[in-house]
């Protein structure tokens, strides 16, 4: 686990650290505040307060869009920024939003992939057995049938519970392929080429992802906690504050403060879940990038002629300096 603490620690060394951090956190802050404003609409929520809530969570999540391809193209820097050996987290500017736009054509067709897979295995065995009580009128067949379809299902969900888990950090060295030149190849697409990294790295590759899961498990289980707690405290002062109020349509008026107490701590709250997730996937993108430059990847032509000519300089720098000394 020495390694996982070292790939978490890399992420707050380096220069600008605070700036880039923060800057993190301001394209994190609208996406946060869009799965607040989602958890705290229910059917609870007065009828005055509805229509103009989910106008406004319409408009965040187009809003949201926006930091969304800014987080992709900051993970792409991230990315390419391990691969130099680099430390700390990128600068995020307008090239940050142009390279997630660049990558989102990649992530579109893999994600197509995941929902067909889960399309086949999650909706299409509750679309056959709805249809099936539809169709039949053989009271005495279904209970059976209905034993059987929750004992299948449950098994199949863990099955491809365990496929996805399994299959999908060997998507990470396509990506890291990719982002190097950002040109489109028939591989990339082809969900064989994850056979052959699963056949080069497969090792490596679940041990870190193992690592890190339960790395990711302690970190999640300790915010949860904490954050629960400042929700409990904060959900109490909302009851008291809504209790005191008075007026001529309590319920409007009880849950404006209840929004006015509750949404800034709930965004809060959000905020730091979601960074603590991205920081989580940072940690553990930075340790598959190792095993893509030592084991996968194919070095640059000119990287070789660069290192080649500067290898060349220092030996006879070096080489100078040993004629200068015995001159001396």
């Amino acid at each position: 686990m020495e390694k996982v603490l070292e790939k978490f620690k890399a992420l707050y060394q380096g220069e600008d650290r605070l700036k880039r951090h923060g800057m993190l956190l301001v394209v994190l802050f609208l996406p946060s505040i869009l799965c607040c404003i989602n958890y705290v609409i229910d059917k609870e929520t007065p009828k005055e307060i509805v229509f103009p809530a989910l106008i406004v969570l319409a408009v965040l999540m187009v809003l949201s869009i926006i930091p969304l391809f800014f987080l992709s193209g900051f993970f792409v820097d991230f990315y390419r920024s391990r691969i130099k050996s680099k430390i700390g987290l990128p600068e995020i500017n307008l090239q940050t939003f142009v390279k997630g736009v660049k990558v989102f054509p990649l992530q579109f067709v893999w994600g197509l992939y995941a929902m067909i897979i889960a399309f086949v295995g999650f909706i299409l065995p509750i679309i056959l057995i709805v249809s099936y009580f539809v169709s039949s009128h053989n009271k005495a067949e279904m209970v059976g049938v209905i034993i059987l379809f929750v004992i299948v299902f449950a098994v199949l969900n863990l099955i491809l519970s365990v496929l996805f888990m399994v299959v999908t950090p060997f998507y990470n060295y396509i990506y890291l392929s990719f982002i190097e030149d950002f040109v489109y190849r028939p591989e990339y697409f082809n969900p064989l080429t994850l056979v052959y990294y699963i056949k080069k790295v497969f090792k490596d590759t679940m041990i870190t992802m193992l690592k890190f899961m339960l790395a990711s498990i302690v970190v999640n289980m300790v915010v949860q906690t904490v954050l629960t707690i400042i929700l409990v405290v904060v959900f109490i002062f909302a009851g008291i504050g809504t209790a005191a109020t008075t007026s001529s349509e309590p319920a409007l008026a009880n849950y404006l403060v209840f929004l006015l107490l509750v949404l800034p701590i709930c965004t809060l709250a959000g905020l730091t879940q979601n960074y603590v997730n991205t920081m989580v996937a940072c940690a553990v993108g930075d340790a598959y990038t190792d095993i893509y430059k030592e084991q996968l990847r194919i070095p640059d032509p000119l990287e070789n002629v660069s290192e080649n000519k500067e290898a060349d300089e220092n030996i006879e720098n070096n080489e100078n300096n040993d004629n200068n000394e015995t001159l001396e």
